[in-house]
């Protein structure tokens, strides 16, 4: 077999497509499951949603800045949890709260050396999509619309539970907003955006007052 035609077979039938069946949010009760392909492709849409918007305000006021890459952005929001098909969905407090800088370290070196090993190596183009994913947990201007996109598909899935009568996700509702709110209140943030902080402060207020939160 090409070798080529190999690496499409296993991006469409291999360890990633494991993706589709890896579930998030373990041990949260939870009326239904949501695979992490499903948040990836969720991501991906309201975090190039927020870019194009800051692209076109900036054209309409003749902020001539370099607009923002909307091809980079789908690449590297679309793999940003695809270590989870290996690792699972590591609780939050656990991944990134721990004291433990140097099992945080040590961590993140194995799960990039398991991925490039068992996906990126063995994928179509999987090459192009290692710096991809290592781009999008830098701390870069796709990354924090990459983190608005993810916190915003935690709210629609949220959202959708609460509006189900599950009570034990508010929480985590209240958790998320309070992210929001103080990453776009970051000074790093405002002297790179414009536009998106306003529109998400907005939204989050608009949100909070809907939802009687």
């Amino acid at each position: 077999m090409d070798e080529q035609v190999k690496k499409l077979m296993e991006l469409v039938f291999g360890k990633i497509s494991g993706l589709n069946h890896t579930y998030r949010f373990s041990g949260t009760i939870k009326t239904k499951e949501q695979s992490v392909a499903e948040h990836s492709y969720w991501t991906a849409v309201f975090a190039g949603a927020l870019a194009k918007y800051e692209n076109e305000m900036r054209r309409i006021n003749g902020k001539y800045l370099s607009p923002l890459n909307i091809a980079k952005l789908y690449d590297q929001a679309l793999f940003h949890d695809v270590e989870e098909v290996i690792t699972g969905d590591i609780n939050h407090l656990f991944k990134h709260r721990s004291d433990g800088v140097e099992f945080r370290t040590i961590l993140a070196g194995l799960t990039e050396l398991s991925i490039k090993e068992e996906i990126f190596d063995v994928i179509l183009c999987g090459n192009q999509y290692t710096e991809s994913w290592r781009n999008s947990h830098e701390d870069t201007e796709e990354n924090y619309l990459i983190k608005m996109g993810d916190w915003l598909q935690l709210l629609q899935y949220t959202n959708e539970e609460y509006r189900k009568g599950n009570v034990y996700c508010i929480p985590t509702i209240k958790r998320v907003v309070k992210l929001i709110t103080d990453k776009n209140n970051k000074e790093i943030t405002l002297n790179r955006f414009f536009y998106v902080p306003q529109l998400i402060r907005e939204f989050s207020e608009e949100y909070v007052l809907e939802s009687k939160l």
